[in-house]
């Protein structure tokens, strides 16, 4: 029955019914566009992802959410775990068949079958995960609430942590594909979107509205030009990087001032284009954004044409510490005991690659991602909260498919960041994801390697080295260094941005496939050294 000559058109599916082990088959519709040897048959992602729904799953669902209330974890905040559940509810209600939500645009039935068969692949992980932690339950005490702590009591902080860890790829694959449907690139399809039932429900709606800033220029009634003296004493001179300052401002309390210099030589017409570009920035970094984007709130923008500056102002977290430090910095200065630990070392990575995933979301890309645009913040008792990095350097940054903006730097600390079809006084290739991934990927190798990129570069390679030469070598270096360092899955994740051998072929505009691709092969991958660390 399992062979190729069953004319199957996928292998059976196992589920669980109470306590009987089984397996159901059904048949499916034959369709004028079936095909022996067909890889996809229509409807069949949709078929199974409405199997698994009919087979269990939300008694199953329920039953940890009630066992999680009554056995609340005690390493995990209680807003936590009450955010997974809500959104483990969001995801069960958006997968079942609603008809209220038939004519929405986000409706799982609406969507192409690449787009169910990734979500159903998801679904099936998340849902095996949910009746595995049901079925374990039946067999544990109806409370496990002790006065101290023992081998039960971290039963809950496991749960905890296996829910979650099976629900973000899901998660992840219902915003890719959703958020990649060709309808959105439409402004009055994208407003209607914003207040859709299913996009709400899902979170999506602050993605959306920032594709809307992002794509549209719509503008909101906020001030945004920063009404204050900005001293040329304030801020230091930082080579060819951005300029971070900590500052008192009498309107704005203290902020974070991102600046950058302009030389003589800019002309007016490229000033004014300047103005207006960190205006939609700051219109842009200002708006609400949940915090898997990693980004400060800014606050303002200004122009100091007296001193021939530029920069963002951004709002500091309550609970930041006293100091900011970049990345790059860290690398630099901090090293022995005082460096990050292993597993904080993944955690940056992930989110800063997490953050980069989500902006490409809203079809924007950064073009500077480096350590040097990178800030965390620290003190001197406490040392460095490693555990919030933030993504910085916007200056360059625009709409996806939107022409570069130009800038040809000859300073090698900053090209050794940029793929090869991105240097040169003509770049060969607008800027695209794939180029913000690449950057990535020379990031992963300095977190790795707890080393500056170009220390492994010596003078006479920095004058000599061809563009893809360069690329070679830091693809070479992470292939012989990072395994032993990091493992073989971080290695993995750095050598797949390097090359961009994500196998994504016939992708669509929004370039969804390659989410997908990236998700797997580098987030999941580095995922699992955070989940390896914490045991």
């Amino acid at each position: 029955m399992a062979s190729k000559y069953s004319h199957l058109a996928q292998s059976a599916i196992h589920f669980t019914f109470e306590h009987k082990r089984t397996t159901r088959l059904e048949p499916f519709h034959q369709s004028k566009s079936f095909e022996l040897g067909a890889i996809v048959r229509p409807e069949t992602a949709s078929l199974v992802l409405q199997l698994s729904l009919t087979t269990g799953d939300r008694p199953a669902l329920e039953d940890v959410i009630e066992w999680l209330k009554l056995n609340p974890p005690r390493t995990i905040s209680k807003v936590v775990v009450e955010n997974i559940i809500t959104s483990a509810n969001a995801v069960y209600e958006y997968a079942s068949p609603q008809d209220d939500g038939s004519r929405s645009m986000a409706n799982f039935a609406n969507l192409s079958e690449p787009a169910k068969k990734d979500i159903s692949s998801a679904w099936g992980i998340f849902s095996n995960t949910v009746a595995t932690l049901a079925a374990s339950m039946k067999r544990m005490p109806s409370a496990l609430i002790v006065s101290a702590p023992s081998d039960e009591s971290d039963a809950a902080d496991d749960v905890v942590h296996q829910l979650d860890r099976s629900l973000k790829p899901l998660e992840n694959a219902i915003e890719r594909n959703v958020l990649s449907l060709p309808e959105l690139d439409d402004k009055s399809v994208l407003l209607k979107a914003i207040d859709d039932k299913i996009m709400k429900d899902l979170g999506f709606v602050d993605t959306l509205n920032l594709r809307l800033l992002a794509r549209f220029n719509e503008q909101t009634a906020r001030k945004t030009k920063l009404e204050t003296d900005m001293d040329s004493s304030t801020f230091k001179i930082n080579g060819p990087f951005v300029n971070f300052s900590i500052e008192g401002i009498s309107e704005l309390g203290r902020v974070l001032v991102e600046c950058k210099e302009y030389g003589k030589s800019v002309d007016e017409r490229a000033i004014t284009a300047s103005k207006q570009h960190m205006e939609k920035l700051a219109i842009l970094l200002g708006s609400s954004k949940s915090d898997d984007f990693h980004t400060l709130n800014c606050l303002r923008f200004f122009h100091d044409s007296t001193n021939r500056r530029s920069g963002l102002i951004f709002g500091i977290p309550e609970a930041a510490r006293q100091h900011h430090i970049t990345l790059r910095d860290i690398i630099r200065l901090i090293q022995g005991k005082f460096k990050p630990t292993l597993s904080q070392r993944f955690q940056i990575a992930y989110k800063i690659g997490k953050a980069m995933a989500k902006w490409h979301l809203v079809d924007y890309v950064h073009q500077g991602i480096a350590s040097h645009n990178i800030v965390f913040f620290y003190d001197e008792a406490q040392g460095v909260d490693f555990s919030n990095p933030y993504l910085c350097g916007f200056e360059y940054s625009r709409e996806s498919g939107a022409p570069s903006t130009g800038r040809f730097v000859v300073d090698f600390e900053l090209n050794v960041y940029r793929h090869p079809d991105r240097q040169g006084a003509t770049p060969s290739r607008f800027h695209r994801k794939e180029h913000d991934i690449y950057a990535y990927g020379v990031l992963l190798l300095e977190i790795g390697t707890w080393k500056l990129v170009n220390r492994f570069f010596d003078e006479t390679d920095r004058q000599s080295l061809t563009t893809f030469a360069m690329m070679n070598t830091i693809l070479t270096t992470a292939q012989e260094q990072l395994g032993h360092l990091m493992g073989t899955g971080y290695q993995e994740a750095a050598s797949v941005c390097l090359t961009g051998e994500f196998a994504v072929q016939q992708d669509d505009k929004a370039q969804s496939r390659l989410a997908a691709a990236f998700e797997t092969q580098v987030l999941q991958k580095i995922n699992r050294g955070i989940v390896i660390n914490e045991y």
